[in-house]
């Protein structure tokens, strides 16, 4: 070892132990690191709101966006601030319902589709077989399509067929033109490209490398996935259908943690399946910081922006309801 010393510094080299973080520090990392900090760069941009320059009291120019904004308060909201749809001195109360709903339609999502799971574990198990790569990989990418079936919330997706034939009229779509958006909003077409094309066979390749890996459908690693999957599907319930836009900023950047734990998990099996599924995440940075904008540009008459909890009128009913026992 050599050691050099200054008034108020200790140096101490190793070699050893230097080679090693050489080692360490591939450039695939350096790409990482550049991918992280262009992460934090668009969460703390979509919270100051200074770095693209937004504006705030002109239209949206996309097609989708006719609403006028009104006045745009500089306060912090409060977690139970009002709602734009209604005045600031309506009296307004947490939801229970909603949160009550919430929680237990993550469990019913959780439970059924572990019980699937299993259930392919077992009959393969039973018949000495291993899953076709091929169905592996459609077998999930269906199930990044289509994990809200098993969700009792309201989990309809945006027209954007509609969206699009209605965009000069007054006729308002949910998730298009029901809302003001950033100026910087994607196109309407980028989004089926992104999660169709892009997301979707994304996350059924790393699936399907981590069954074939593990060799089985249920494991730590694919449940972190699954719970990716359930809170994207009542995060979509909170944002489009109930248009909560305070609670879509929960929801969203909690869609956003766990990609990156479902990721991490993925990436201590197989690090490219991790690293594969790791990429969906940065699609999910652009879309938590279009939430987060959503949430600051659309305020009530007074300038306030939307509660972080779901609220409701006093005395009102809950908008969360169960559409399979409807």
């Amino acid at each position: 070892q050599k050691r050099t010393k200054n008034k108020n510094l200790t140096l101490i080299f190793r070699p050893e132990r230097d080679r090693n973080m050489i080692r360490f520090v591939k450039p695939n990392m350096l790409v990482h690191i550049s991918l992280l900090m262009l992460v934090l760069l668009f969460q703390v941009d979509a919270f100051t709101g200074e770095g693209f320059k937004f504006s705030k009291n002109m239209v949206n120019s996309s097609p989708f966006t006719t609403q006028k904004m009104s006045k745009v308060s500089s306060r912090k909201p409060f977690l139970m601030a009002s709602s734009p749809a209604s005045s600031s001195n309506d009296n307004r109360v947490l939801d229970t319902n909603a949160l009550t709903n919430y929680v237990a339609a993550a469990g019913i999502q959780l439970t059924l589709i572990s019980a699937l799971l299993s259930s392919i574990d077992t009959v393969l198990s039973y018949a000495e077989l291993s899953a076709p790569y091929p169905l592996t990989w459609l077998f999930f990418y269906a199930l990044s399509l289509k994990s809200r079936v098993f969700n009792p919330l309201d989990n309809s997706r945006p027209d954007r067929k509609k969206a699009v034939e209605s965009a000069n009229d007054e006729e308002k779509v949910k998730g298009f033109n029901d809302r003001v958006l950033p100026k910087w909003t994607p196109p309407g077409v980028v989004f089926p490209i992104a999660w169709i094309l892009v997301n979707a066979p994304l996350r059924a390749t790393s699936s399907m490398m981590i069954v074939g890996t593990s060799g089985s459908f249920f494991n730590p690693a694919i449940m972190a996935f699954i719970l990716h999957l359930t809170c994207g599907d009542i995060w979509n319930t909170i944002n489009n259908n109930e248009k909560r836009y305070g609670t879509s900023v929960i929801g969203v950047l909690l869609v956003w943690t766990t990609a990156v734990f479902a990721a991490y998990q993925y990436f201590q099996i197989d690090p490219l399946a991790g690293e594969l599924l790791g990429g969906t995440c940065i699609w999910l940075t652009i879309a938590s910081s279009l939430i987060i904008q959503t949430w600051r540009l659309n305020v009530d008459p007074d300038g306030m922006k939307d509660s972080i909890l779901p609220t409701k009128l006093e005395g009102e009913e809950s908008r969360t309801k169960f559409t399979w026992f409807q």
